[in-house]
């Protein structure tokens, strides 16, 4: 489900040209997070300004009912005047800069100053999923959050062996549901001894 603020609504129910543009945010595995501009100018919105970075091409996203997992498709121009952590983009990237990063995708409305944004939606957040570096950019493949249930759970379990005692307070068996009592008779014979017992313990 998609919400939008009442700004937005109002701008969107009332005026008859509206302007638009895509703001891309990723979240780098380190905790750094870039903010770029789908404009041709830099954007200030919810306190964050996105600037002009790689320029990005995007596949398209869809809205459905019920549960399923959607991918979305950037491609991008890595220009080498855009750096990351001092590094030109396009060896970031081909490093392996974005693996584990998050993406968020997210459309934003102006009546006429794309710049100050009235409002926004978000169309699409997920996880780079695959990256592909060509000549000059790179395919950046990224899949929503939905396809962490497609994942056993656990794949692999490791485990220790217990670390407690049988039938202390750590191991919690009760000793009383697990023993038998009876009286052992000694019959003597003169070639052997029989220590003779009453258990009967159920089977198991």
């Amino acid at each position: 489900m998609k919400t939008i603020s009442a700004p937005l609504l109002t701008l969107l129910n009332s005026s008859t040209t509206v302007v638009f543009a895509d703001l891309v945010t990723v979240v780098l595995s380190g905790g750094r997070v870039l903010r770029y501009s789908g404009a041709d100018q830099p954007i200030s919105y919810n306190g964050n300004t996105y600037v002009l970075g790689p320029h990005i091409k995007r596949s398209r996203t869809r809205c459905t009912v019920g549960i399923s997992v959607d991918t979305l498709d950037l491609d991008l121009t890595l220009p080498d005047a855009v750096l990351v952590n001092l590094v030109p983009i396009a060896k970031f990237v081909a490093a392996g800069g974005l693996d584990g990063a998050t993406v968020q995708l997210e459309r934003v409305f102006a009546a006429s100053d794309i710049r100050i944004p009235t409002g926004g939606v978000i169309l699409f957040a997920g996880r780079v999923d695959d990256v592909q570096v060509h000549r000059g950019g790179a395919k950046v493949g990224v899949v929503s959050d939905l396809s962490l249930f497609d994942v056993k759970v656990p794949s692999n379990l490791f485990q220790p062996a217990c670390s407690a005692t049988l039938f202390d307070t750590v191991c919690g068996v009760s000793r009383a549901g697990w023993q038998s009592s009876s009286t052992v008779a000694y019959t003597p014979t003169p070639t052997n001894r029989v220590f003779d017992s009453a258990l009967a313990p159920a089977a198991g």
